[in-house]
Parts: C-alpha cells; structure tokens; sequence
C-alpha cells in the first residue's frame, strides 16, 4: 500500500461509548468506502465482554454490499408502496365520511355484495389474524426475555433469490409492518374534522412509521448475521445483548411488549368499528352493532373479535397467519385501491377535497394484483385455493339466506340478544348517513 493509500486511512475510537469501532477507510468522491483489508474490530466493556472480529469474512466483501443494495431496494419500494396505498386512500376517506374503512368505500363503488365480502374476511379471518400475530411476538419477547442460548451460526448472505415470483412471500413478510396504514379509516366517525385530520395522520404517520422501521433493520444487520436472524425468535433481545450492557438488556423485551400491547389494541380498536360498521348496514348480526350506553363503545363487536383473536393464536405459526393473511388482504386492498380509479369515471362530479393523480392508484393496483398472483405461480398450495373458497363461502352461508332473501334470524337469538343487552348494558345503534357525518368536516372548507 502506497504512503498515498496511508495518509487516506482514517481511524476513529469513541471515548464516551462502551462501544469501540475501529474501521480501515479512505475517502474517495462518491464517499466513504471500504478499503481491500476489510479490518473491523468491535470490543464492548461491560458486564458481558465480547469481541467480534471479521477478517476476509464472506459479510464483508461485494456479497455484504450486494446484500446491503439489494434489501436497501426493497425496503424502499415497501415503503413506497405502503405511501401510494395511503395516498390513494386519502381521496377515499375524505370523499367517504363513514365509518368503516374498505367496507364503505367498496359499497359506494361496486355494490353490497363485494363490500360483504370484505368485511365477512376481515372480521372472521383478517383483523383477528392480525390481533393474534401481534400477540404471539408479544408473548415471544415476554419469554425470551431470559438468556437465549447460543446458536450454530453461518455467515454470509449467500443463497439470496431474485426471481420475481419467489419475491411475493418476502413482499408479504415486509409489508406487514406497513400494514395499518389504513386502520384509521375504519374510525372516520369519531375522528374530528376527517376530511382534513385523516389525510394529515395518513401522511404524517406513514413516512414517520417507514423511517423507525428502516432504522431498526439497519441496526440489526450492522449487528447481527443472517443465520443469527433466522435462527432466533426474538431479534430485538440478541442485538441489545451485543450492543448495550447486560444488566439493562431486559429494557428491550419490555419496550417491545409495550409496543406490541399497544398494537394489538389499535388493532382491536379500529377492527370493532369495522364489525360494527357493517353489522349496522345489516352485513353482519345485528348484535355486533349494539354500543354500550354509556361508553358509546362497540362491546359485542370488540368481545366477538377477542374470542375470534384468541383462537387464531392457538396454531403458534406467526409466517403461516401473516403469508395467508397478506394474500386475502391485498386481494381487498387493490380492489379498494381501484374503486378509486372507477369511481372517477362512474361518479365524476361527486365532491372530492383530495383528489390524488391517477398514475398513483394505478400503480398500487398493479402491485397488488402482482403480490396476490406471484406466490401462487412460484408455488401453488392448497391454502392459498382455501383462502379464496372461504372468501366466496360468505355469499351462500350468510350473504344469500340472511341479506338477499331477508330470513328471519332464530327465535332463539332473541334471548341471546337479551341477555346480552342486560349484561353488557348495550343497546342499537342510531344509523349514521354520509352526509350527517360529513357535515362538520365540511363546515372546514
């Protein structure tokens, strides 16, 4: 190596960290980059001591960079698409003032039968897989906040695919953390002024939600390995293991707890509006529209939805509920999406505050009519023809008999439906019409 070379390197120790990184660099225009030495040295001095040293390592040549460019990508195009779905739908509930998210926005643009569809998946299947997902990494992280044992590890990041059918699995797992994006539709009701504090919480929240989401997964690939990743339930513990002292390690766990308890009751929160919601239009049982009389609180839908949750958890398969989850829900998600297209062509003077370029939902669409075809293709399974048998099954199981032929509901339910009024202290609900709900958000323009 030349004296040029030499007086390039740069080398730097921080003093007021436990935490010591020693890196070989040179500064080239485009910036910094590694030199051909590779040399790393990490040290931590505290309660657990450690040292990782990687040297010619298969993480750090052009396999790490190519990793690092390539999961960079997508990350960003999940963001993007998670953006251009709230985007599009800010037309949607500012254009819509009901309560209910995807359920009234479907019935406005194609008719009762597809916005039963969707709400007889979402509340039997979508939002209680939801609910139990997020409990199982909570109870994840509230056990594995003891020790975790050491694992055979494998370094590298070799073996990646990038055939465009294998990536509709990935898309789903990534996604998923995006995928409240729309939950605060579903209250436009209770919220005040919609048409001008709904898009303002979509388009603030999402970009906030994407930055803390791709910060965290730069941590844990600076820190931790593929195998490592993959071979532990509960990452967050093993990166403050080799970041942060041991005696406070156990401030990770808790924070994620508190952070999956408090998803798990936005979930229920927006899911019980959604019941209600379509219970109200007469999609679903009447007594999943009954609020409390002095709460004003959905407390059948939301008791419904917990019984609901609490069976879902019990197969312990997180990959499993959200890959079946993804497929149903993105089938409804561009079919939303899409009503927005339509309905510019079906209701053109219909009044919009928000009206999104075209080009917008027209790409969300296409992406989604991708992630639900893709896996399919890559490998076709049984579950993904049961998922779409059970989304077709509400029609003659309740649709049919309950809403199109207007059956009578058992005699018996009618005790039920006391019993529980008596017990829970619920009564009916008053119906809500788009314009009396619009009225104050209107009185803004």
């Amino acid at each position: 190596m030349g004296e040029d070379d030499k007086s390039r390197k740069k080398e730097w120790r921080s003093k007021r960290s436990p935490l010591r990184w020693k890196g070989t660099m040179k500064v080239e225009r485009s910036g910094w980059r590694e030199l051909s030495s590779r040399q790393w040295d990490w040290s931590h001095h505290g309660h657990h001591d450690w040292q990782w040293h990687l040297r010619n390592s298969p993480r750090c040549g052009r396999t790490q960079r190519q990793y690092w460019t390539q999961s960079g990508h997508l990350a960003s195009l999940r963001c993007l698409i998670a953006l251009f779905g709230a985007i599009s739908y800010c037309e949607l509930c500012t254009m819509i003032t009901k309560s209910g998210g995807d359920y009234q926005y479907l019935y406005e643009a194609f008719g009762p039968i597809p916005a039963f569809l969707f709400c007889w998946t979402a509340v039997v299947v979508l939002r209680p897989a939801t609910v139990a997902a997020i409990a199982l990494t909570f109870s994840t992280y509230l056990v594995k906040a003891f020790p975790l044992e050491d694992c055979d590890l494998a370094t590298g990041f070799e073996g990646s695919v990038w055939n465009p059918l294998h990536l509709g699995l990935a898309f789903y797992q990534g996604l998923w953390a995006y995928d409240s994006w729309n939950t605060a539709t579903y209250i436009t009701e209770e919220i005040k002024n919609p048409q001008k504090n709904l898009p303002r919480a979509l388009l603030i929240a999402i970009p906030l939600v994407m930055g803390c989401y791709l910060l965290t997964n730069v941590a844990y690939f600076s820190v931790i390995t593929k195998a490592e990743i993959i071979n532990t339930g509960a990452v967050a513990i093993l990166l403050g293991e080799k970041t942060i002292p041991g005696y406070i390690v156990w401030v990770i766990p808790l924070a994620v707890c508190f952070s999956t308890f408090g998803a798990t009751n936005g979930c229920m929160f927006a899911a019980s509006r959604l019941t209600f919601a379509a219970a109200r239009e007469g999609h679903l049982m009447t007594l999943l529209s009954y609020c409390n009389v002095n709460r004003k609180t959905p407390s059948v839908a939301i008791l419904f939805l917990t019984a609901l949750s609490c069976l879902y958890v019990l197969p312990s398969d997180f990959s499993t509920l959200v890959n079946y989850f993804s497929f149903s829900a993105w089938i409804f998600y561009g079919l939303t999406v899409f009503s927005v297209i339509f309905m510019r062509f079906t209701q053109p003077d219909r009044h919009r505050p928000i009206k999104v370029p075209l080009v917008i939902p027209v790409v969300f669409v296409l992406i989604a009519a991708y992630l639900v075809v893709a896996p399919i293709l890559n490998e076709p399974e049984w579950p993904y023809l049961f998922a779409a048998i059970f989304i077709l099954a509400g029609l003659p199981v309740y649709y049919l008999p309950f809403i199109h032929f207007k059956l009578n509901q058992p005699k018996c339910l009618d005790k039920l439906i006391t019993f529980f009024q008596f017990v829970l202290n619920v009564s009916p609900p008053a119906q809500a019409s788009d314009d009396d709900t619009a009225t104050s958000a209107r009185a803004v323009h």
